[in-house]
């Protein structure tokens, strides 16, 4: 479940400039806390998973941009969003917003 929190905070958390919200942040973890507390560990794991969850969508937008069949309906998504995203997780650790 942990994993799946860091996607969702990556997702709905981050604006337009992919600038960290702060605000969007501590409301999605005290609505999720309303209903499941974070255990000690999910707490300690939560950047390292920020982390991997941004590598990952980086690199599936990377390789549907390098592979995007033509013709395809779905446009593909731009890859930098991601790779900010993961830069900010590398410099800064979410855990302190706790």
């Amino acid at each position: 479940m942990a994993y799946d929190i860091a996607l969702t905070i990556n997702a709905w958390c981050f604006n337009n400039q992919n600038s960290f919200v702060k605000q969007r942040f501590k409301a999605f973890i005290t609505g999720y806390q309303d209903h499941r507390s974070l255990t000690d560990k999910e707490k300690s794991s939560l950047s390292i998973l920020l982390r991997g969850a941004a590598i990952r969508i980086l690199l599936t937008r990377l390789y549907d941009q390098l592979f995007h069949p033509e013709g395809a309906f779905v446009k593909p998504k731009n890859p930098q969003e991601y790779l900010k995203i993961l830069q900010f997780h590398q410099n800064n650790n979410v855990e302190n917003y706790l």
